[in-house]
């Protein structure tokens, strides 16, 4: 999703355009010194820049895209690496997307070499090769708590996932397995706070409790809210259409 020029200033009022831009674009310089104490405090602050998790939501939705569309498996793999490798330049290349990037690319170039990566591998090249480039990124809080939250993600989210959402019976296993999504992002939330909460207490002397649950508001509530923000600023104009997705956008803002 993109904002016109002009980061949606003229269709928002000033609270709403600053969180909406920082949302968007990562753009923090708008932001009402209220809603930033508001997101530290939360634990959601890394919800107001540019980072992994972007990317990693963009690639998904692409993904769902690609595949209603029945786009081969090699062909989309393809689409997907060129979007990644777009989208770094596009963002401002910050430290945290050129992370995500590399390690979605390098999990891309296998499927179209028809290979499944695994993930403990890919964070291990992703991050020796970050640390070769740029030895004084072992020092960055920043470096340690994506890489602390990414590791998480690959050694935990599958068993938490596994122990809260447990397989129907082997009698009544009739169909797919079950989606589960709220348990599904509690869990891949809570393996993400567990690896990440040592390294925060280390080097930021903090820690939120009320991380995972808002994390489990906040990052689906950011989306949706980034996608409306974007179509309300670029359908402004219209009649009818623009008022009521500015309404909802703005009713989406103040819930976060």
């Amino acid at each position: 999703a993109c904002l016109p020029v002009d980061g949606g200033r003229t269709v928002f009022a000033p609270d709403d355009a600053g969180l909406l831009r920082s949302l968007v674009l990562g753009d923090r310089g708008a932001l009402s010194p209220a809603d930033r104490r508001r997101f530290k405090a939360a634990g959601a602050a890394h919800i107001l820049a540019i980072s992994g998790s972007h990317v990693a939501l963009l690639v998904a939705a692409l993904h769902v895209a690609l595949r209603r569309a029945r786009v081969p498996r090699r062909a989309a793999a393809g689409l997907l690496l060129l979007f990644v490798l777009a989208f770094v330049p596009f963002s401002g290349g910050s430290p945290p997307v050129i992370r995500s990037a590399a390690g979605f690319s390098l999990a891309l170039l296998a499927r179209l070499c028809a290979r499944e990566p695994a993930g403990g591998a890919l964070l291990a090249v992703v991050a020796a090769t970050y640390l070769v480039l740029d030895p004084g990124a072992a020092e960055d809080p920043g470096f340690r708590l994506s890489f602390a939250a990414a590791a998480g993600l690959v050694l935990l989210a599958g068993r938490l996932r596994a122990a809260w959402v447990p397989p129907p019976p082997l009698l009544l296993r009739t169909g797919p397995p079950r989606a589960a999504p709220v348990r599904s992002a509690l869990a891949a939330g809570t393996a993400a706070w567990l690896a990440s909460t040592p390294v925060a207490v280390l080097d930021l002397h903090q820690t939120c409790l009320a991380a995972v649950p808002v994390g489990l508001l906040a990052v689906p509530g950011s989306t949706l809210a980034m996608v409306l923000g974007a179509l309300a600023a670029t359908l402004a104009p219209v009649p009818v259409a623009g008022p009521a997705l500015r309404a909802i956008t703005e009713g989406t803002l103040h819930l976060l």
